[in-house]
């Protein structure tokens, strides 16, 4: 049976093309404001610890304020790799209490602390997916319709990413609130197949994505922090996502 869903996401999608997003063009980037992804021979196991050879490897994203770029008091960085079947993701986020209760597959995981990822396959800033993670392993993800750069978005949160994996590690004692941690992180892998606006899957050596990634942090001093900060008060602002540049 074909699910509603995706039928509606294809068809708003085809709606986008005809009237400008999502056709093929040849994307120039600013690499100033880019990340670039390696492709590994030896894909992470997605167990929420970092020590793999492809994270060590890993460029860091080092994340600023999401209001005004400036320094936060409590550090998130990310990392990416890939291979010919996932886009894998890594957080670190320092944390004196990671704190979330909420718990299972697409519950409400921006109600506590979090980190997320926007990702825009073929970087038209009228599409993209949102996975939210909380320090409690909860998950959520959406497909995004936008529109004047986020002065108008509609989140599809029935959409579900077939596949994807991901595992959180707390270091410390534990997701609940008022626990005493030193930092929490997470590890994703997110199928290739799932983006079906990009121009290619798995992606081509020298492809262009844009993505943005983002933490919320509720305890103590509340932060809302990104690696491309948007300078407003929203995450769905896609014309200031940073560039994700794929090479072998």
């Amino acid at each position: 049976m074909i699910n509603l869903l995706t039928v509606s996401v294809v068809v708003f999608s085809f709606i986008l093309f005809l009237f400008g997003c999502g056709k093929s063009q040849k994307i120039r980037y600013d690499t100033n404001l880019s990340y670039t992804i390696t492709k590994t021979g030896e894909p992470p196991v997605v167990d929420g610890v970092l020590n793999e050879s492809c994270w060590k490897n890993a460029p860091v994203g080092a994340f600023r304020l999401n209001k005004n770029g400036a320094e936060p008091e409590k550090m998130t960085a990310v990392r990416l790799a890939y291979d010919s079947t996932y886009l894998f993701i890594g957080f670190e986020c320092r944390d004196p209490d990671a704190a979330s209760t909420v718990t299972g597959r697409d519950s409400p995981v921006t109600d506590g602390e979090c980190v997320s990822a926007y990702i825009d396959a073929n970087s038209d800033s009228c599409t993209y997916v949102v996975f939210d993670v909380a320090p409690t392993g909860a998950v959520s993800d959406a497909f995004v319709l936008c529109r004047d750069d986020g002065a108008e978005t509609k989140i599809l949160g029935c959409w579900n990413c077939e596949r994807l994996r991901a595992s959180v590690a707390v270091y410390g004692g534990g997701a609940q609130p008022g626990t005493e941690d030193r930092f929490w992180t997470v590890e994703m892998a997110v199928p290739f197949n799932e983006f079906f606006t990009a121009s290619h899957l798995p992606p081509r050596s020298g492809d262009v994505w844009r993505a943005n990634f983002y933490r919320m942090e509720l305890t103590g001093t509340r932060e809302f922090s990104a690696l491309a900060p948007t300078g407003v008060d929203t995450f769905h602002k896609p014309s200031r996502f940073t560039w994700l540049v794929f090479r072998e």
